[in-house]
Parts: structure tokens; C-alpha cells; sequence
């Protein structure tokens, strides 16, 4: 490299180290802002009967919250209600469990990142408020010293040097809440999760991987991770064991197809279609798959014909409670709940009118769709008990929230839009 090109790798490093700073600056600057909405919030508490309850979201030592904020803060981030509760709770334990991490992120010596993680790592292993400051006072020195695996390696240790008892009252909880699940992807695969015990794990980590040698060392060219993985899939059917001939019956469940209306147009059976359809199973929550999986997805399984929804209708009946047909057109309409930014599906919400019902005088066709909406059970609360949270239905499945900070949105065939002016 000649010296000519020594002023612009100074500059680009100088750009890399403002951008940083300022990425670290302002992930700060968002959790001090959720410490200040914190305090705001909660001296603004008012105890009324029905109103907002005091949530322990935090670990030992922090203080409750009104529950409402997390609705709030989830809405003006645009992120869902578990990712704005989980930053609430990280906020919390930091301020009361680990003030020399808070003050290490002042002054920009730590990642706001991995500031949380210490936090939830200490919550996690349920360390006293005691202990954890003790582990936050120890790992002071790490800020701006140690990259993020050796304060994790540390951190580790301290946690459980912190309580031996309780690490051993873990790993004996640990072994009781063992699992096997298994998720289904968008490409005709699937992953399979399991919780066990470490030797039983090792143990077929060792199986399969000396499959996957054994395969490779017989001639087949796969790479050792898709040996492995076939190597598991065959364990799955030993050599000398006859497969049914009939799958286990599945468990009773609702399988709700949805096939786009570009998509159906002479489609005679569902093997022949080349579009993509979104598949809903409780159980399963399969998601999208192609048009000619299907088949294969219901082969050996009971299929149940019901007529066709028609999302655009807007049936009416005369009575508080919503018939079942109604429920079902807004299941497939909405989805997920009408509040900012949610992803909480409609099956597991409240139904909401929109405009109150009035049994008194009321008028008909108060029960319809268009005056309807899914809300969580805590967003149904939110919108009930405080008179500064509007919710206005435009248009069928075309939703305006106004929340009680100010700001406003539209949600419209499940995308939000804010409707209020971006902060600086």
C-alpha cells in the first residue's frame, strides 16, 4: 500500500467508529427513554377499579409497572407486545440490578445488547437482587476491556458462583422440563428441536456423526452436515422394522386452507396448482406451502367440505352474541389482532365491536363485520377502560387506533402505517 492511500482508510476507519458509536449512542438513548417513560407512567397511575394493573415484570428488586405501557412502547416501536415487554423487563433489572452496567452504558463503554443479556441472564438464573449486584460490581472492569465471549465466559461463572444452590436447583429443573418439537418450514423441511439430557445428546451426536463418516468414507459426496442429517432420518426407520401401513390418526384439529383467488382459475384438483397457499393448524402453524403439497399434506386424513367465506360480505344479525359463520369470515380477514403492529393470531383474541353495543335502544345490525375487529385480551382492556384510546373501523378489516401518548396508526389488511409525524 502506497501513502496515497492511507487518508481514505483513515476515513472510512473514522466513519466506521462515529457510525458505531453513534449506533451505540442511540441504543442507549432508546433505553434511557423507555426508563423515562417508566417513571412517567407509573406516577401518572391512577387505581381506579378496572384500570390499569401494577405489573411485576422485572426480577427481585425492581419496582411494578402499570401494564399498559407495554402496549404503548409496542406501538411506538413497531415491534410486537413480547419484544417490547421483554425490553421493559431488561430496562427495569438494569436500573435496579445492575447499576454499574447502566453506568458503563452512559458512558458508552458497553453494547446496549449486551448489557440486556447480563441483565437476563441474572433474571434468568433467578439470582437475588443481592447477588446480582455482586455479579454486575465484578464484571465492572469487562466494560470497554474484554470482547463479548470473555465477559459471557465470566459471566457465566459468577452466576454460578453466585448461588451454587440455586444452580443445581436449575439443572434439576432443567431435567424435568425435557421436550422434543419439532417446526415446520416454508420448503418441504422441517427442524426438529430437542431438550435432554447432555449424555443423551452426545450420544447421538456420536451415532449419527459416525454414520455421516462412515457414509462419506463409503463414496457418497454430501457434505458431513446433510449426512448427519439423513443419518437421523434413519434411525428413524431401522433396518428390520416393517413402517405402518396406515399413519397414526392425527388429532382433531382445523386445517384452513387459503388459496389466492389469482390462483384458483382452472385449478380442478389441488396437486395442479402452481401457486402458494397459506395453511393454518393449530397444532402445526405449517404457514405457506405450495399448491402441490397439499395433496401430500392431506393424504390419509378425513376431509371436511365447508362453502366458500366471502370476506367482502357484511351479514348482520340483531343480538350481542356473534355466530359462529361471523366468527370464522373474521378469523380469515384479520388474522392477527387489529392493534399496531401485533402478532398475536385472531383464533386466540377477543372479538371486539368496534362502537360499543348498546343493548338499550339499540339500534340493528349493531353485529357485523364491519363492526368488528380481533384485540388481545389486554388490548380489549386498554380500549375499554381508557377513554383516550380510540379505535375507529373505517372500512371492513381497515382499522385508525389512537393511543393515549398521541400517536396514531392505520392498520389496513394487517399492515400498519404510523399516521403521526416521525420523531427526530
Amino acid at each position: 500500500m502506497d501513502g496515497t492511500e492511507a487518508p481514505s482508510v483513515r476515513t472510512a476507519a473514522d466513519m466506521v467508529l462515529a457510525g458505531a458509536a453513534m449506533e451505540q449512542r442511540g441504543a442507549f438513548m432508546t433505553l434511557d427513554g423507555i426508563a423515562r417513560m417508566i417513571d412517567s407512567s407509573t406516577a401518572a397511575c391512577s387505581t381506579a377499579p378496572g384500570g390499569p394493573q401494577l405489573c411485576d415484570l422485572g426480577a427481585d428488586g425492581t419496582a411494578p409497572v402499570p401494564e399498559f405501557l407495554v402496549l404503548e412502547l409496542s406501538a411506538l416501536l413497531g415491534v410486537h407486545e413480547g419484544l417490547a415487554q421483554a425490553m421493559v423487563t431488561d430496562v427495569l433489572n438494569l436500573q435496579a440490578r445492575h447499576p454499574d452496567t447502566w453506568q458503563a452504558l452512559e458512558r458508552g463503554d458497553a453494547n446496549a445488547w449486551q448489557a440486556r443479556r447480563v441483565a437476563r441472564a441474572c433474571a434468568d438464573a433467578e439470582l437475588p437482587v443481592t447477588e446480582a449486584r455482586n455479579v454486575d460490581h465484578r464484571l465492572r472492569i469487562c466494560w470497554g476491556h474484554l470482547p463479548w465471549p470473555r465477559i459471557q465466559q465470566r459471566l457465566r461463572g459468577l452466576i454460578r458462583s453466585a448461588s451454587p444452590d440455586l444452580a443445581r436447583d436449575r439443572a434439576r429443573r432443567a431435567r424435568a422440563e425435557r421436550y422434543v418439537r419439532i417446526e415446520h418450514l416454508d420448503d418441504s423441511t422441517s427442524t426438529l428441536f430437542a431438550r435432554m439430557n447432555s449424555a443423551d445428546a452426545i450420544a447421538i451426536w456420536e451415532t449419527i456423526s459416525a454414520m455421516a463418516l462412515n457414509a462419506s468414507a463409503e463414496g457418497n459426496p454430501a457434505p458431513l452436515p446433510i449426512l448427519r442429517a439423513e443419518a437421523l432420518g434413519a434411525l428413524a426407520r431401522p433396518a428390520g422394522v416393517t413402517p405402518p401401513t396406515r399413519p397414526p390418526a392425527p388429532g382433531q384439529a382445523d386445517l384452513v386452507v387459503h388459496i389466492a383467488a389469482e390462483d384458483l382459475p382452472g385449478i380442478t384438483t389441488l396437486a395442479e396448482g402452481t401457486g402458494v397457499a397459506r395453511v393454518e393448524n393449530p397444532g402445526d402453524q405449517l404457514g405457506p406451502v405450495l399448491m402441490e403439497e397439499i395433496a401430500e399434506l392431506l393424504a390419509h386424513r378425513a376431509v371436511r367440505v365447508v362453502p366458500v367465506i366471502d370476506l367482502a360480505g357484511d351479514p348482520q344479525v340483531d343480538c350481542y352474541e356473534i355466530p359462529d359463520r361471523m366468527r370464522a369470515q373474521l378469523r380469515a380477514r384479520d388474522v392477527y389482532s387489529v392493534f399496531p403492529y401485533s402478532s398475536r393470531r385472531a383464533r386466540y383474541c377477543d372479538i371486539d365491536h368496534t362502537e360499543a353495543y348498546r343493548h338499550r335502544n339499540s339500534p340493528r345490525g349493531q353485529t357485523r363485520p364491519s363492526n368488528l375487529g380481533h384485540l388481545s385480551r389486554k388490548e380489549h382492556r386498554w380500549k375499554t377502560w381508557d377513554k383516550r384510546f380510540s379505535l375507529a373501523q373505517m372500512s371492513p378489516g381497515s382499522f385508525t387506533v389512537t393511543t393515549p401518548g398521541g400517536f396514531r396508526y392505520l392498520i389496513d389488511r394487517g399492515l400498519t402505517f404510523r399516521l403521526h409525524p416521525r420523531r427526530q
